[in-house]
């Protein structure tokens, strides 16, 4: 479906069947005829039934954009596919626009992620570990510790694509220098598994800080190791106050890894249809990132 748009009209066409696969429905009465008025820039259905007006992109990730939606439906291909992401400085070049705007459509994306995210919890049999969250792996020893929980659904066969990943900050305080305790796993379990559990293995101790990252046996924390590596090379490490987002765009590809192009670009085009506009916190944060210099191609963004 993405190699089918050459220009907006394309972008709108795309937009408008997946939002509507069997037409225009109303949001308000679920009537399905409508007047539609052209005179807009994007083309506005008026409800026959109860009059209300509804644009293709109300309600979605991309209401009141100013950014063509072709540059949008762009930047959710290249999030969706590639296999190592895209930063703003990066993403500014491909679709032509600022760095503000390169950054806000990425922050507004991982968002989205991180909703759709959340109300998918795990299901089947499932390991969990806690590890440390390096913003860069080779400066351990120098960095401030923060616990992350990361959890795994174990595959039926040793195939990797049905496994289903979550990595996530605790949202009680936890220390890096004990055991994971369990009322932070029991509000793990709580917010992210679907009950009831069938809570295979929990690793409550950290990865060793001695041996480093290198000489855990493979599993979790290998998992969190190549997120670790990815943010320090594609966003120069990105401290634990904003990594979240990020965290979940990692767990997105790596979720969908072995899927096509064209299912993981329907997928994250579908969770931005259903995803209100950004709230105006992180809106705000977007305005202030905006104003951080960037000096190379691998910029955090």
């Amino acid at each position: 479906m993405f190699s089918s748009i050459r220009s907006e009209q394309d972008a709108v066409a795309i937009l408008y069947q997946m939002r509507w696969p069997t037409g225009f429905i109303c949001p308000d009465c679920s009537n399905r005829t409508a007047y539609v008025l052209a005179s807009k820039t994007l083309p506005v259905h008026e409800c026959r039934n109860c009059a209300k007006q509804t644009s293709i992109t109300s309600g979605t990730l991309f209401e009141k954009t100013r950014t063509p939606l072709h540059k949008w439906l762009h930047a959710i291909y290249t999030v969706a596919t590639s296999a190592t992401g895209i930063n703003a400085v990066q993403l500014a070049e491909r679709i032509s626009v600022t760095y503000k705007t390169a950054w806000s459509i990425l922050a507004k994306i991982r968002n989205a992620i991180s909703e759709a995210d959340h109300i998918r919890p795990l299901v089947g049999q499932v390991e969990l570990g806690m590890d440390i969250y390096l913003r860069h792996p080779f400066m351990q020893f120098r960095e401030k510790q923060y616990a992350i929980i990361i959890a795994s659904t174990l595959p039926a066969t040793s195939n990797r694509q049905e496994r289903y990943i979550k990595i996530k900050f605790p949202n009680i305080p936890v220390s890096t220098r004990k055991p994971l305790c369990k009322e932070a796993v029991d509000a793990f379990i709580s917010e992210h598994l679907c009950t009831p559990v069938d809570l295979v293995s929990v690793q409550y101790w950290r990865t060793p800080r001695a041996a480093g990252i290198r000489n855990i046996e493979k599993g979790l924390f290998d998992i969190t190791k190549e997120a670790y590596s990815w943010l320090s090379h594609a966003h120069s490490g990105i401290s634990a106050k904003f990594a979240q987002p990020y965290l979940d765009e990692f767990c997105f590809r790596y979720n969908h890894a072995s899927k096509s192009e064209e299912v993981k670009f329907d997928i994250l085009m579908g969770i931005c249809l259903h995803q209100p506009p950004l709230p105006h916190d992180l809106q705000a944060d977007a305005k202030i990132a905006s104003l951080q210099p960037a000096f190379h191609s691998h910029s955090a963004g």
